[in-house]
């Protein structure tokens, strides 16, 4: 049996795991296992196909093209237009997750349910918000549970320290019928003399049998 698995938009990430019945933070609209015909009456976001088309209706995912496993992978991207207060503020614009830029990806398998989910903090975001990039990835950490997560810290020879700190980390957590993958990186990268300023969190959630 699949579980409900966090993935707040455009709202402030819940804190706070319910374990009673081993749902972890029982997020807004999006888990592991759900069909994704679901969101048809929700008109809180809009959906791109992988090849950039934009659907009119989530019913008819399956124009999209799938990919060399055999889903069909769709943007998740929160609607500005029914936002009232977009024009007042652009914090309320945009797909966020606990308040960070970020891009999702949802991948549906054949029996049109959702098998995995891909978010990561978007790298064209502005300045002063990409500079907290790496601080999503430890509330996705702390949101699952601190403890028991099987973690690599890696460093390359091409990345540097950003002003004392150097973050290459890549962590697993396994739960019944799911997983969470986090890669958290905080450097400066080396090419060809010149540094490019590296600061993101990816998480994925994974169906698991």
């Amino acid at each position: 049996m699949y579980k409900k698995v966090l993935l707040g938009i455009a709202f402030i990430l819940v804190t706070g795991i319910t374990s009673a019945n081993d749902k972890l933070g029982q997020v807004r609209d999006l888990y592991i296992g759900m069909p994704i015909t679901d969101l048809a009456e929700n008109q809180g976001y809009f959906f791109r196909c992988s090849d950039g088309k934009k659907l009119e209706k989530i019913n008819e995912y399956q124009v999209c093209p799938t990919d060399e496993q055999g889903f069909i992978q769709l943007n998740v991207i929160y609607n500005n237009e029914t936002s009232e207060w977009g024009d007042v503020n652009d914090k309320w614009l945009g797909t966020k997750l606990a308040g960070h830029p970020v891009i999702i990806n949802s991948f549906i398998n054949a029996n049109g349910e959702i098998e995995r989910i891909d978010v990561q903090t978007d790298p064209n975001s502005r300045m002063y918000m990409k500079k907290k990039s790496f601080l999503l990835g430890q509330r996705i950490k702390n949101q699952f549970g601190e403890n028991f997560w099987m973690c690599t810290k890696r460093q390359q020879d091409d990345e540097i320290e950003v002003g004392g700190m150097l973050i290459d980390e890549l962590c697993r957590k396994d739960f019944h019928g799911f997983s969470v993958v986090t890669h958290i990186e905080l450097f400066y990268k080396l090419t060809d003399g010149k540094k490019q300023y590296i600061n993101s969190t990816k998480f994925s959630l994974l169906a698991t049998s």
